[in-house]
Parts: C-alpha cells; structure tokens; sequence
C-alpha cells in the first residue's frame, strides 16, 4: 500500500467523522490520524464481529448471575 491509497483511505474516514486530521508543520512534516469517539464505537464493532467469525468471542455479558444463583434466590423465597 502506498502513501497516496493510505491518504485516501484515511481522508474518507475524516469524511465520515470517524478519525480527525492533525496536519504538523516544521522540520518533520506529518499527519496525525486518531480516532473519533464514534471511530473508536466502530472499530470496537469491528473486532467484536472479527471475534465472532474466528471464534473467539466471549461469553455475552447480561446483568444476571449465573444459574446457581438465580436457582439459590428462588428457592429461598
């Protein structure tokens, strides 16, 4: 990948509100990229679909105890 196709890939993405573009001036000319609050949001889907399909992902969080728990607090009513 060349410097040019990586410019366009991330100016598409400052486009979208999903990175921001700091141009620094001086002796070492460069661009920072960082994400945005909602490119990070979108990179998190990311690598939890990417999870999914290798296998990888973790059990799903709920506000429940396990089982047992639920089990122990109904009997105990």
């Amino acid at each position: 990948m060349n410097y040019n196709s990586v410019k366009n890939c991330c100016s598409s993405l400052v486009k979208e509100n999903l990175m921001t573009e700091t141009e620094h001036m001086g002796k070492s000319r460069y661009i920072l990229y960082e994400l945005t609050p909602l490119g990070l949001d979108v990179a998190a889907d990311l690598k939890r679909a990417n999870d999914r399909i290798l296998g990888n992902s973790p059990e799903p969080s709920t506000n429940c105890g396990s089982s047992e728990e639920k089990m122990d607090s109904m009997t105990e009513e």
